[in-house]
């Protein structure tokens, strides 16, 4: 094919097309120009009907300056009469809910409190269905997209949580039940087991903010009210010690900087925090000054050592510090200030050592050996445990060394 032919047969497909794409948008500015516009008066024939569908479909054929009371009103109670006709006729289908979700993003819907509490009513009962239909991942989308539009009513919300940790238990559902721990009704809420349970995860994915911020508090409050820590505050205090070692962390630092802990329970959380081998930080300048702090009051200690004595095995990583210096420096100060918790840890020692007393969960005391050795270095003048202890520890070494 020449030049002069190639150049003659682009320029026609030029046009050709041209010409169809002419005609293709004529035809649809005609149908659209054919399209039937509706009047107000149209619009009353269909809600008498209760046609909703078409009402919805041409409802806006009113320009804005045209939508009166009258019109707000008619759109308000379709939409509210519809969602009550699928619930009436247990029409809970995506293609329902598709509809009353497109629906609630009108403006003038938006706003209506009675039509979202059909909404939010019609939606917790799709859901439900929804997830019993096994198809999770889209549910779960689905409730996403709908909480983030509807209205944060407590129950609503406290429902979607339910759903959220019955399918989903490893993830974060705090954001459901948010606006309930922060209404007038967060008494009865936040008493609530799946409440707590969906707190304590919500204070771990924010533990490290904790940790370092010194505006503890005022994050704390935003997440949720006074009295929702209140009812929380039990059940926090008993996951202080269920959980891995950061999750504490977070729990105690909440607790504490809401003023949810007695002086004997803060008291206990960081001696043990101190005795597992404390990290540099504020968790560490807290314990270190109340151990001075409890050297003075003997009946609190008592009462922290018989609450150190519920956990198994006892710890006892600071005794096993890789840096000789920082294990001297620690364990001399807790030695000096609670020698009770050395006494206890090493009798401890001895007893499952020498097979005076079971331990059905093993060894109690995992850095025992640690312990003795380090006080074996000490001056006659220095040493932590006791003579008769001492003696009876050498004296096993030497029955059991080759």
């Amino acid at each position: 094919m020449d030049q002069k032919t190639r150049m003659f047969l682009i320029v026609f497909i030029s046009q050709v097309t041209f010409t169809c794409t002419f005609v293709v948008n004529s035809l649809r500015a005609e149908e659209i120009n054919t399209k039937p516009i509706y009047t107000k008066a149209d619009l009353e024939v269909l809600q008498q009907g209760k046609n909703y569908d078409e009402f919805f479909r041409h409802a806006k054929d009113i320009v804005p300056t045209k939508r009166d009371r009258s019109w707000f009103e008619m759109v308000t109670t379709l939409a509210t009469e519809m969602v009550d006709g699928y619930r009436k006729l247990n029409k809970y289908e995506y293609k329902e809910f598709e509809k009353v979700q497109k629906l609630a993003e009108w403006p003038e819907l938006l706003g209506d409190e009675f039509f979202q509490v059909k909404r939010n009513a019609f939606t917790v009962e799709y859901l439900k269905r929804c997830y019993s239909k096994e198809r999770k991942s889209d549910c779960r989308g689905q409730m996403q997209d709908f909480w983030k539009s509807a209205r944060h009513d407590p129950e609503t919300g406290h429902q979607l949580l339910v759903l959220s940790e019955g399918f989903f238990p490893k993830e974060n559902s705090w954001h459901f039940i948010k606006a309930a721990a922060n209404s007038e009704l967060s008494n009865f809420y936040c008493q609530r087991p799946l409440a707590q349970k969906s707190l304590l995860k919500e204070i771990k994915s924010i533990g490290p903010e904790l940790i370092s911020s010194s505006s503890k508090a005022q994050r704390l409050n935003y997440l949720a009210n006074a009295t929702c820590w209140k009812n929380a505050a039990s059940y926090l205090k008993e996951e202080l010690y269920n959980n891995k070692a950061e999750d504490q962390q977070a729990v105690f630092m909440a607790l504490n900087a809401l003023s949810l802990l007695n002086q004997t329970e803060s008291s206990t959380y960081l001696i043990k925090y101190f005795l597992e081998g404390p990290a540099k930080g504020e968790l560490l300048n807290l314990a270190w000054t109340r151990l001075g702090e409890v050297s003075q009051n003997y009946k609190q200690r008592l009462t922290i050592l018989e609450n150190l004595k519920e956990i198994d095995p006892l710890p006892g990583k600071v005794f096993a510090l890789t840096s000789d210096k920082e294990k001297t420096i620690f364990t001399n100060h807790l030695s000096k200030n609670f020698p009770e918790y050395i006494s206890l840890y090493s009798k401890t020692c001895m007893s499952y050592l020498t097979g005076e007393k079971s331990y059905p969960f093993g060894n109690p005391t995992m850095e025992c050996h640690d312990l003795f050795k380090m006080d074996n270095l000490k001056s006659m003048g220095q040493k932590m445990i006791s003579q008769p202890l001492r003696i009876k520890y050498s004296g096993l070494l030497k029955e059991t060394s080759p």
